[in-house]
Parts: C-alpha cells; sequence; structure tokens
C-alpha cells in the first residue's frame, strides 16, 4: 500500500480552506489551522 499527499489546506477560522505551499505537521495539527487549536 502507498500514500500521496495532494494538498494541505488550512484556514485561520471558517471556509474556505486555501491550499499551502508547505506547513508544519505537529501532534496538535497543522500549523496555521485553526483547528489545531480544539
Amino acid at each position: 500500500m502507498s500514500a500521496e499527499v495532494h494538498s494541505i489546506n488550512v484556514s485561520s477560522g471558517g471556509v474556505p480552506k486555501s491550499r499551502v505551499e508547505s506547513a508544519e505537521i505537529m501532534k496538535r495539527g497543522v500549523e496555521g489551522d485553526f483547528n489545531r487549536f480544539r
């Protein structure tokens, strides 16, 4: 089995979530994304 990331999308709150070129993925979520604080 293999996997591929097609896109990473973030939003500071609400929608739409915009595609980013790169992001730091942490235990609590994706940097710059509102949902990482939940």
